[in-house]
Parts: C-alpha cells; structure tokens; sequence
C-alpha cells in the first residue's frame, strides 16, 4: 500500500470537487425500483450473463465485477492509500474474520444478510474457524442469488441461499436456526427512512449476535473535513443516515449489549464502515 493525503483524492475521483460544491452533483434518490435497477440489471445481473460458461470460482467472478489487479484508493484507520482491489478486499476480510470470529464459538450458524453475490461469506468460509459450520445468505436480488448458488457449487461450499429484503423486512427461501450469527456488509444503508423496525426484523431470528458492517454517517466527525465530506456523500447519495442510533437506542431500551469500532476501513474513502455487534 502507499500512502497518500486527503488531497490527492482529487487525482482518482470527481467526488471532491463535488463535495465542496466545485461541480454539480444532483441528489440521488436510492428508491426499492433504483436498488433493485442498479444491482437486478446492472451489476449482479450483468456479472451473472457474463459468467455463462466460464469458471466461476470467487476470484474469477470478482475479477470481472471490478478487476482485482486495478489500483485505486481507500480509507484504513484514519489515513488514505492506493493499493489494488485484492489488497482492498483482503483487508476487509480480514477485518470481518477477527471480528466475527470473537461470536462463532457461541453461534450454530454463520448468516449474512444482504449478500450480494457472496464475495463476504464465501470467502470467510474458506477459513477454518467457519469452515464446518452451516452457512446461510440473503439476497434481495435473484441474479445475486444465483451468482452464490453457482459459485459456492464450484467451490464445494455448502451455502444454503434464500431472499432477504432488508428495507421491506421480508425473507423467503430460508429456514435460519436460533442463535446464529448474522452480519450484513454495506446492505444496510439503502434505505433512507431506517426505523427501529429494521433492528427488530434482525432480532427476530434469536440470533447470538448481529454485527453490521456499515457506513454510519453519525459516526463521522464534523470536527474534520473528510469527516464532513463522508456526510455530505451519503446525503448526496441518499443513504442511510441513522443506523448507529438506530440500533444503539433499541439496544439501550431493550438492554442488549453493544460494541462499535469505528470508520475502520472503506472501498470508498467518503464511505468508511463501521462495525457495530450488539445482542446478548
């Protein structure tokens, strides 16, 4: 990885000069229809008729979501590097491994929620510590259901595969046993007007944990400007902008336990993610 400065963001992404107001940015409405257009057709739906036929491994079907050999550049604890996209993911990984790892022992499951096409739990079940558990994923989208069913044959793991609609909470297609652990990596925050509902959705499967790792615009600092550049990009975006008291007030009212580890890392240097685990 090599080190760069919040001003040097200008040489790999617009998203600067549009955040301080330098060129046009119009709001984006994160409506169910442009959710479902933008991950349905265009993502996961394209990666998928671009797999027919070919190997379909995790890293061959990454590879052509968005090359793992291309560089550019992330957020990691506080400072800003440009590195390649495999870098970017191993960190992430690694990231959800030690941190999931700290609630397995006490889990009968591995879950997340939000799965895309299973670039997360397919790799963490490459890992000893969640190789021999059961392992479950909820996708919104059918391509992205398909693209985990399909992957997760061709590598011999075993991942039982449903529907999740984490805005709607509604789920289809998949029976989870109690007091499993269920995490969601950048799947929660599409949804602009969050309530409690959404904790409680979670909180109905019993699990023995929930970690969501997610950008949470309250945690960024407005004592910074790239603190207030992360709040300015998910506004733009239309985002969600109170998942962390969300979750932190059920969690007070209801007396569930909870820990955060904050703005850590991020893809997106204006979208760090959180880590906020709460249950019992």
């Amino acid at each position: 990885m090599r080190e760069i400065q919040l001003d040097q963001l200008t040489n790999y992404s617009k998203w600067p000069k549009r955040l301080i107001g330098l060129e046009s940015s119009p709001k984006i409405i994160k409506s169910e229809s442009e959710v479902i257009r933008e991950f349905e057709i265009e993502t996961w739906g394209s990666i998928r008729n671009s797999s027919k036929g070919k190997l379909m491994d995790i890293d061959s079907v990454e590879d052509r979501y968005f090359s793992l050999d291309y560089e550019m550049p992330f957020f990691y604890k506080g400072k800003f590097y440009i590195t390649t996209n495999k870098n970017i993911l191993n960190k992430h990984i690694g990231f959800y491994h030690d941190t999931l790892s700290k609630y397995i022992d006490n889990s009968t499951a591995l879950v997340e929620f939000g799965a895309g096409f299973g670039s997360k739990i397919i790799r963490l079940a490459k890992h000893d510590i969640f190789r021999n558990i059961p392992k479950y994923a909820g996708e919104l989208t059918e391509s992205g259901q398909e693209l985990i069913s399909a992957i997760s044959k061709e590598m011999s793991i075993n991942i039982e595969v449903g529907k999740i609609d984490l805005r709607r909470q509604e789920i289809s297609g998949l029976s989870l046993p109690k007091r499993a652990l269920i995490f969601t990596s950048y799947a929660s925050h599409y949804d602009p007007c969050m309530n409690v509902d959404f904790v409680k959705f979670l909180k109905s499967f019993e699990p023995s944990a929930v970690v969501n790792f997610e950008p949470c615009c309250e945690l960024y600092s407005e004592k910074t400007i790239h603190g207030l550049m992360c709040k300015k990009y998910i506004s733009t975006n239309d985002y969600t902008s109170n998942i962390w008291s969300t979750i932190r007030n059920h969690c007070e009212d209801s007396g569930l336990n909870l820990n955060c580890q904050s703005n850590i890392l991020g893809y997106n240097p204006f979208m760090p993610i959180s880590s906020v685990e709460w249950g019992w």
